[in-house]
Parts: structure tokens; C-alpha cells; sequence
């Protein structure tokens, strides 16, 4: 690990709110508690089962999925490659839950649906986005975008 990463990873386990590590369990159902919020609680799942929360910036599209931004090589993209299952709750931008966690299940996006994931991820927050990602428009390649799709309540 890069020690740019790892200085990253050691600030965000600090500043991270405590109640994002309880959510290890959701159900079913859509994710329209989403609309109109800034932040989601993204859970994924380590091999041994360990529930892993991380808040992240995304976007709600018309299919009902959700859409957000992560480095190609971080432990989330590893993580979903390996199991799928993912948990989805709105959130404050420190990880705080603000309603129940949706039972979901993320891929890894080709780069054909990019533009499109990129475009409903931008379309919840404008030009405070723009200005935010600028410095990373060059590093393109080590940028992924992963799409969460929800668990049906019809089993």
C-alpha cells in the first residue's frame, strides 16, 4: 500500500462515526431514502464475513440503482469482486447512518458505462463536484465506478 493510501485510510478510521461500523445486516427493498441526500453508507464484506463501512458520494439513477466512484485498486473494489453482497444506507459525510441499510449488489462498471455513471453521480452534486474531482482528472485510470443494484423484497 502507497503511503498516501495508507495516511488516507488511517484519517478516515479516525474521523468515521462509530454507528457506521453497526450496520451489518439490511433488507430488502429499493433505495429511494437516498433521493435527495449527499452521502451513502456503502458496506461491503471481508472474506470472514467482517462488515466494512465506508461514506462515499453517489448517485441515484432513474433505473433505481446507485452509482459512486472509487480507486481501481482499493479494498472495496477487491472486496465486491469477491463477494457482491453490499449493504446501502443514507449517511452523514463522516459515515453516520440515517436510515436502514438496503440489502444491494455491486459490480465493477466497464468503461463503456463510465460517462453514464459519471453523469448521475454529477447530477447530485453539481459544480462543487467538478471543482472537488479536477485535481484527479488526470489519474483517470485509477478511478473505477461501481454500480449497486437492490436486493428484491421478491425472493
Amino acid at each position: 500500500m502507497r503511503a498516501g493510501k495508507a495516511l488516507d485510510r488511517y484519517v478516515w478510521d479516525r474521523v468515521r462515526d462509530h454507528r457506521a461500523s453497526e450496520v451489518t445486516s439490511g433488507a430488502p427493498g429499493t433505495f429511494e431514502a437516498l433521493k435527495l441526500r449527499k452521502y451513502a453508507l456503502v458496506v461491503t464484506f471481508k472474506r470472514n464475513g467482517q462488515a466494512v463501512p465506508t461514506a462515499t458520494w453517489f448517485g441515484l439513477g432513474d433505473d433505481g440503482n446507485v452509482y459512486t466512484h472509487t480507486s481501481t485498486d482499493s479494498w472495496k473494489v477487491k472486496r465486491i469482486s469477491r463477494d457482491p453482497r453490499v449493504l446501502v444506507a443514507p449517511s452523514n459525510q463522516r459515515g453516520r447512518p440515517l436510515g436502514p441499510a438496503i440489502e444491494g449488489r455491486a459490480r465493477v462498471l466497464p468503461k463503456a458505462d463510465w460517462e453514464r455513471a459519471e453523469r448521475v453521480i454529477a447530477a447530485n452534486y453539481g459544480f462543487g463536484r467538478k471543482l472537488y474531482m479536477a485535481p484527479a482528472r488526470g489519474s483517470a485510470d485509477a478511478m473505477t465506478y461501481l454500480e449497486i443494484t437492490p436486493v428484491s423484497s421478491e425472493r
